[in-house]
C-alpha cells in the first residue's frame, strides 16, 4: 500500500491520500480456523490524512456509506 500511496502523491500531487485494501483469505475461510468472514485490512496515509484525524474519520464514513449502496 505504501508504494501505491507514494506513487499517487508523486504523480497527482494532492494534499493527501489514503489507500485502503481489504482482502479475504480463502485458506482461513476453508481450512484451519474456518472463518469465512475473516478479512485483512491494510491502510496507508499521506499528507493531510497523517496530520488531521478528522479527515481519516470522514474517509472511513464515506467508504462505509458507499459499501452499503453497492450491495
Amino acid at each position: 500500500m505504501s508504494d501505491v500511496a507514494d506513487a499517487f502523491m508523486a504523480v497527482v500531487k494532492p494534499s493527501g491520500c489514503i489507500v485502503k485494501a481489504v482482502g479475504k483469505h480463502d485458506c482461513v475461510a476453508v481450512r484451519g480456523v474456518r472463518c469465512p468472514s475473516m478479512t485483512m485490512t491494510t491502510v496507508a496515509t499521506r499528507g493531510i490524512f497523517e496530520q488531521e484525524r478528522i479527515y481519516i474519520e470522514e474517509f472511513d464514513r464515506a467508504i462505509t456509506e458507499g459499501q452499503r449502496c453497492v450491495r
